[in-house]
């Protein structure tokens, strides 16, 4: 955990449990979302100007997904394929 490995909290911050952050002296990172901003970021996605990294599980490899996730190596977002014709 990042709180173990520095000394000072204000080194870090969450964008998640804002709560707990609060009580562990850690700062919130915040920004006010606007059709603006996404517009903007659209754009520059679909120009090549910013990237977001997807890798793809299918639902059967959840397992795998949570530890890839729980090695904390994951680079950008990690998604479960659920695929609509498979049987229960």
């Amino acid at each position: 955990m990042s709180l173990e490995l520095v000394a000072d909290r204000t080194w870090i911050g969450t964008i998640a449990d804002h709560a707990r952050g609060r009580a562990l002296g850690v700062p919130e990172m915040r920004r006010e979302r606007s059709i603006t901003t996404l517009a903007l970021l659209a754009d520059l996605h679909a120009t090549g100007a910013i990237t977001l990294p997807v890798k793809t599980y299918p639902l059967v490899e959840v397992i795998a997904a949570h530890r890839e996730l729980d090695a904390g190596h994951v680079r950008g977002e990690l998604a479960l394929v659920v695929d609509p014709g498979a049987e229960n």
